[in-house]
């Protein structure tokens, strides 16, 4: 009731992050994060304002626009207080801070993963776990566990990623999110290694559970083109626009959803298609794509765009969208994301077929092979071997 407004914004703020997250369908997430905001502030409860804080932050995380989700950080960790030598020294006054400090900054990580700023990320990530470390505080050191396996993915350190897992493992009994995060990891990292097509059964599963979910059919679809069933690729991805696509707006996911099924249609999609999801992409251009709270990457916006140029000869649009790509991962340490950007560069050019794109295709796919070996990305060498040998 209207006597306990705090009670009703931490639930609301529950519910806005369950919905957010893909653990509840049907409601929007940020009408239900906003509200609880607005009580929460009526209710001046530091604990409450920093739940409903972060609930908003993460149901923005779908739009194109970062600059909310920066300033809702910057309020989360001024919530926090003090550093964080000043929040040990009073241990009631670090239990309450330390959430709102450790959220902001779990706020600001995924902003610096999507505009690439590599150095960011990183002193956000050391920052989390000093909270975890000085204040004896779990959540916070599962952030930073987790956003130390989201850098491996991005930078190629697959066995860094591993260990930030069995690390995050220590901590499961205790923080029950930990299974999950560590399986939607395990899916950028079989699409790194090569092994999405081993992972349909699963999709086809929480597909088929999640009926109005279009994140869990983006990543079917992948995966079912990843394993090389283009066919069943695009009949998820049919489905998908033919079933009010453009409601998926207002999801979380919103941006990793429209570049999944970007790469579907390079795979053998339509001209049409590919005009209807650039129409949405566009606005991401000048981005990295990352998945909900940041538990994976798919690389640049503009890696997409330019696939989705090729399958509507947009030539000349392509050709810059793959130089914006290839400048912002290299700027993010984008290690594991280069050679996939490069290998659809090099689609690109022998589509193309202008004087010298072979050639300039040839140098690119030669390069990709080399640093895919390294990795241990061996199924996209073996693409770029089959695209050399065409």
């Amino acid at each position: 009731g209207d006597e306990h407004p705090a009670l009703r914004a931490r639930l609301l703020a529950l519910e806005a992050f369950k919905y957010s997250t893909y653990l509840l369908h049907g409601r929007d997430g940020r009408a239900l994060a906003r509200e609880a905001v607005q009580l929460a502030r009526t209710a001046e409860d530091p604990l409450t304002l920093a739940d409903a804080l972060l609930a908003l932050a993460v149901s923005l995380e779908g739009k194109p626009d970062v600059s909310e989700r920066l300033a809702l950080g910057d309020e989360l960790i001024s919530l926090g207080g003090g550093t964080t030598g000043e929040r040990a020294g009073d241990r009631r006054l670090a239990g309450r801070t330390a959430i709102a400090a450790a959220y902001g900054l779990r706020v600001h990580a995924g902003v610096y993963l999507e505009l690439g700023d590599s150095e960011a990320l990183a002193a956000t990530i050391a920052e989390l776990e000093e909270v975890g470390e000085e204040l004896q505080w779990l959540p916070a050191r599962v952030y930073a566990a987790q956003w130390r396996a989201t850098r491996g993915l991005v930078e190629g350190r697959f066995d860094d990623v591993r260990a930030s897992w069995q690390e995050m493992r220590g901590y499961a009994r205790a923080y029950r999110g930990v299974a999950g995060m560590r399986a939607a990891q395990a899916y950028y990292l079989a699409r790194e290694q090569g092994d999405l097509g081993n992972l349909i059964v699963v999709m086809e599963q929480l597909a088929e559970g999640t009926p109005d979910n279009l994140y869990v059919r983006a990543m079917l679809a992948l995966a079912q083109s990843d394993g090389g069933d283009d066919a069943a690729a695009l009949r998820t991805l049919e489905h998908a626009l033919a079933d009010d696509f453009q409601r998926g707006e207002g999801e979380s996911a919103w941006g990793a959803v429209l570049g999944l099924f970007a790469e579907v249609v390079a795979n053998g999609g339509t001209p049409e298609q590919a005009a209807l999801l650039y129409e949405h992409l566009v606005r991401y251009a000048g981005r990295l794509l990352a998945a909900v709270l940041g538990l994976g990457c798919l690389g640049a916006a503009d890696r997409y765009l330019g696939m989705l140029c090729a399958v509507q000869a947009r030539w000349d649009d392509g050709e810059v969208h793959f130089e914006r790509a290839v400048a912002l991962e290299e700027q993010a340490r984008g290690r594991a994301l280069l050679p996939r950007t490069r290998y659809w560069q090099a689609r690109f050019l022998r589509t193309r077929g202008r004087s010298g794109d072979d050639r300039a295709a040839d140098a690119l796919i030669t390069d990709l092979a080399a640093e895919s070996t390294r990795l241990g990305m061996l199924s996209l060498r073996e693409r770029a071997e089959a695209l050399r040998a065409s």
